[in-house]
């Protein structure tokens, strides 16, 4: 039998471990994660392997960033569609490619393209970030380890929430190493953003343009910023005599109060 002083260690010890596993669960989304891949990396993998892990998910975790930076900078593209007008300004970061929400019509991307979007997007990021062509030979050798990575099975599934956008991978990576062959397939990131939030005031705003025709309601966009705490800003562009664009920019700070996002979008109004 064990003694009561025994038994009493033992319980300090389950409350420690409690208590260990709530303060994890306790800290932001981001922290978790890292701490939940370490821990995993570290008890099923050598280290060489799990530096290999870890590698390829830094470069999902900066691939991600990128692009819910670069396509909420063009309204939720990646890919420039058709129907976008180039834009360039030296007060915003780079110069894009930014859709037209309406053009003698609503004509606003669903969540569906948004998802697709991100998911092709991080593919061909992430494709950078690895060096894609030094794998199109064949396995790579990284600290004494053979990597083969088969790009071509890359897929992804992209969520966005109200405050946060996730996306879950599964990217081939097969790693051979003192004889062993470790099957790496499975990534997750996820950030803090309003893209959800910025979307769908974009969305509304070009709903009530709807309403106005080639009129602009100045009041209601106003209304409708104050409502999402959000600042708005629009820029006109002059195409001809009988055409014009304007150019919107909501900015808005990220859930964590870090950064300004800004999600861009346009309407094409006749004169």
């Amino acid at each position: 039998m064990m003694k009561r002083g025994q038994v009493t260690i033992f319980i300090i010890i389950a409350i420690i471990i409690v208590a260990s596993i709530a303060l994890v669960f306790s800290l932001n989304d981001n922290a978790r994660s890292l701490f939940t891949r370490i821990f995993n990396a570290e008890s099923r993998y050598p280290e060489t392997v799990q530096d290999i892990k870890l590698s390829v998910q830094y470069c999902l975790d900066e691939s991600f960033k990128a692009v819910i930076e670069k396509n909420a900078l063009q309204g939720g593209f990646y890919f420039s569609p058709v129907n976008s007008i180039y834009y360039d300004s030296d007060n915003l970061i780079f110069s894009r490619n930014v859709p037209v929400y309406f053009n003698k019509g609503y004509s606003v991307p669903t969540l569906a393209v948004l998802r697709d979007q991100i998911s092709q997007g991080v593919f061909y990021e992430l494709a950078g970030c690895m060096d894609f062509e030094q794998y199109v030979n064949g396995s790579v050798d990284i600290n004494n380890a053979k990597v083969d990575i088969d790009f071509s099975r890359y897929n992804a599934r992209t969520t966005i929430n109200e405050d946060s956008v996730s996306i879950n991978i599964k990217f081939p990576v097969e790693v051979s190493f003192d004889g062993v062959v470790y099957n790496l397939e499975d990534y997750s990131s996820n950030i803090k953003t309003n893209y959800l939030k910025m979307y769908r005031l974009a969305s509304e705003i070009s709903q009530i343009q709807g309403k106005y025709g080639d009129e602009v309601c100045l009041t209601c966009n106003a209304e409708l910023a104050d409502r999402y705490e959000a600042q708005l800003l629009n820029e006109d562009y002059y195409e001809d005599d009988d055409n014009y664009v304007i150019i919107y920019n909501i900015l808005m700070s990220d859930p964590l109060d870090d950064k300004i996002e800004i999600w861009s979008f346009a309407h094409r109004l006749r004169r």
